[in-house]
């Protein structure tokens, strides 16, 4: 070891030596200098080079990603509609064989061996489903409540890996921006390094003042260059916690659902459960990655989601959604902040700001929306609203003319589903701003009829036309027992009718010259358009009367209209014409005396040695069917006459047979069978007692059935009516 340091030592006094030759003292600790900052230079050098690998390498990733997320997003959509598919398919099967098992006649033996081949195709078919489609196996399918939850299999299978990609692309290209900027910062860097340098080498061949000058300035700029590769070196990477990405893809699928989940525009518990998930989700991405960006838009659009639904509910309390607006403004501020070129953003930001009155704010953050995106029609309309509540109504209205405008200039399908859901959303705001009702109002009016004519392929025209219709006569249609409609009493403006039996509508229109123009209909049930009813068909040639059939496709397989506040609109050419409203509203239910119903009743007869006749309706629906023991003559016949309505209850039931010897007991024996089948569970023992053991012409009420037995000749009746029945 010591032969090591004293050969060490010689060396180094050898080339101490060598340095300071010429007796430059200042020189030698030049050239060292030199030596360590060429040194340092080749580390940067190293560093940027790596730095320029790591970038390019993230940049492929974050390529693939999206290349590769393409592929799959189209065909998970593929997957998703034909299980849809396969699924309708199986719901129309069942739809199918509940229609036909209603419709055959029960007494027939082909409809019954039919029946249940049908019966035996389904059960054929629900194994198959479940073999092509998931959606009849858990968790999609909840056997207990028979219901299918499509939105789901929407989140898991689209949504998620969807978003999940999304945000692992931009964290491979938010990381491959990192290591660019790191690879230009070293090169900068090695730029001022080579001065430094070059400044150095400079001072050694200098003498004098000039010598300390250069080399000050060399030192000097060689030190700040390694310095900040040191401070670049040491720069925490822009990275995304995996913790972050899982809960900003879970807020995203539970916002979908939530989406999914409202019907008929009502926000319901699960509607609630769902976008109080999103947003719990939303926070734990903001907890795991403060610095996130897209943790804030998650949150904020999930606030702004759950204070939307709750606002154009039905019933819902606006000032329940202000500190769900309030927080979502500041998420898209912060989210802003970083992302000012996101028009989603701003638009979002720009409606939580008009439904929580901020008007101003709205009205800015809405145009720099359009700023970014200028063809979106309904940004337009957004604007129109915030101007509208700030008072500014002829910017409004001249807001309201572009948007129609840009939509007539797109032509897209979609635009259907936007003009929709602003229809709704106005309809709502009139209830809930009275004092801006007028304004709102003639708003939805001409969002109608811009949808009206974009449809037919006109440019949006200007309210207020002259009605020119004389005459606007609505009628409920109902179905006779062939099959056919036939119109009701008219429905007076602003009236109330009851659902039962009504199946649809009929609309006459008489006009003083024939119009040479689209006549168009549009109906809304509860401010929601129903798509059944959308009739647009040219006004017919030399005509001045004309009539419309307004009936869906279950209307005509009889099937009551939906209640609710009715509004139908009749538009020539995309302008407003007319327009009549009133309400539908259930029918109250009959007390249920029978326990059966008719069709069922004549079922399980002519399941039991009887044969029973088609049965046979008058001008009301009524229906009457004769059942008979099968194969026996009539004056020994044990019979049954059967008396329904049109809804097929049983109105009267007559039961009868001989009262003679034996066969008279087999009568009694009959009768207190059918007494027991119709009359309900509680009551069944007693009316099959009273009709063995009480003599003709008794009478009693048993629940809600009055029995009476009477005797005629030799025959023995048992007649059957609700109690309340005269």
């Amino acid at each position: 070891m010591s032969r090591l340091r004293r050969a060490g030592g010689r060396l180094i006094g050898a080339w101490r030596a060598r340095l300071t030759e010429d007796a430059d003292a200042s020189r030698a600790a030049l050239a060292l200098v030199l030596a360590l900052l060429t040194f340092a230079s080749a580390g940067i050098a190293g560093l940027q080079i790596e730095a320029g690998i790591r970038s390019a390498r993230a940049a492929r990733e974050a390529e693939t990603i999206g290349a590769r997320e393409v592929g799959r997003d189209v065909s998970a959509r593929l997957q998703t509609s034909t299980d849809f598919g396969v699924y309708r398919r199986y719901a129309s099967a069942l739809f199918d064989r509940a229609w036909a098992s209603r419709e055959m006649p029960e007494e027939s033996a082909s409809s019954r061996a039919l029946r249940a081949r049908i019966a035996d195709i389904d059960r054929e078919l629900e194994p198959w489903v479940r073999r092509q489609s998931p959606l009849l196996l858990p968790p999609y399918f909840d056997e207990a409540a028979n219901t299918v939850d499509y939105a789901a299999l929407d989140a898991d299978r689209n949504v998620g890996p969807a978003v999940r990609a999304l945000e692992e692309r931009e964290a491979r290209a938010a990381e491959a921006a990192d290591w660019g900027a790191r690879a230009s910062g070293y090169v900068t860097t090695l730029t001022v390094m080579a001065v430094a340098l070059f400044f150095l080498g400079l001072a050694t061949t200098m003498s004098g003042v000039a010598r300390p000058v250069l080399a000050v300035a060399g030192l000097a700029f060689g030190l700040g260059a390694a310095a900040a590769a040191a401070l670049i070196t040491a720069a925490p990477h822009a990275t995304v916690p995996a913790a972050a990405i899982d809960a900003v893809v879970e807020s995203r699928k539970n916002a979908s659902r939530a989406d999914a989940s409202i019907a008929d525009n009502v926000l319901g518990d699960a509607g609630r459960e769902l976008w109080q998930a999103a947003v719990a989700a939303a926070d734990q991405a903001v907890a795991a990655a403060p610095d996130h960006a897209s943790a804030y838009l998650a949150r904020a659009e999930a606030r702004i989601g759950y204070a939307n639904d709750i606002v154009f509910s039905p019933g819902g309390d606006p000032a329940e959604a202000e500190p769900l607006l309030a927080a979502a403004m500041d998420d898209f501020r912060r989210y802003v902040a970083d992302r000012p070129d996101s028009y989603v953003a701003w638009w979002n930001y720009g409606w939580a700001a008009y439904l929580a009155g901020e008007d101003r704010l709205a009205i800015e953050a809405t145009d720099r929306a359009l700023a970014l995106s200028p063809e979106q029609f309904t940004l337009y309309l957004n604007r129109a609203l915030a101007r509208l509540s700030a008072g500014e109504r002829e910017a409004a209205m001249a807001d309201v003319r572009t948007a129609f405008e840009v939509a007539a200039r797109s032509a897209l399908d979609s635009n259907a589903i936007y003009l929709a859901n602003v229809d709704y959303n106005l309809g709502r705001l009139v209830v809930l701003r009275p004092a801006q009702a007028d304004e709102l109002a003639a708003v939805q009016r001409r969002t109608r009829e811009a949808a009206v004519a974009l449809r037919l392929g006109r440019a949006p025209g200007e309210a207020g036309a002259p009605i020119e219709l004389s005459l606007l006569e609505l009628r409920p249609y109902h179905i006779t027992p062939e099959g056919r409609l036939q119109p009701g009493d008219p429905i007076a403006e602003g009236t109330t009718i009851k659902a039962a039996e009504v199946v649809g509508f009929r609309l006459a229109l008489s006009a003083p010259s024939a119009p040479r123009s689209v006549i168009s209909v549009r109906v809304w049930v509860d401010g929601v358009p129903e798509a059944a009813y959308q009739t647009d068909r040219p006004w017919p040639s030399a005509a001045r009367q004309t009539s419309l059939e307004l009936v869906s496709p279950y209307g005509r397989m009889a099937q009551d209209v939906e209640t609710g506040s009715y509004v139908v609109e009749v538009f020539l050419d995309g302008v407003t014409r007319g327009r009549h409203t009133f309400r539908v509203e259930a029918a109250e239910d009959a007390p249920a005396a029978f326990a059966l119903d008719a069709p069922t009743l004549r079922l399980l007869l002519s399941q039991n040695r009887m044969t029973c006749s088609a049965p046979t309706s008058d001008d009301r629906g009524a229906t009457t069917a004769d059942c008979q023991t099968t194969g026996v003559d009539a004056d020994r016949a044990l019979t049954a006459r059967i008396e329904g309505g049109a809804d097929g209850s049983i109105r009267r039931l007559l039961a009868s047979g001989p009262s003679a010897g034996e066969v008279g007991k087999l009568t009694r024996g009959f009768m207190g069978i059918v007494a027991q089948l119709v009359t309900p569970a509680a009551f069944a023992e007693d009316a099959a007692r009273w009709v063995e053991t009480s003599a003709p012409q008794s009478r009693t009420t048993i629940g809600a059935i009055s029995l009476m037995l009477r005797s005629t000749d030799d025959r023995l009746e048992l007649e059957l009516v609700p109690a309340e029945a005269p």
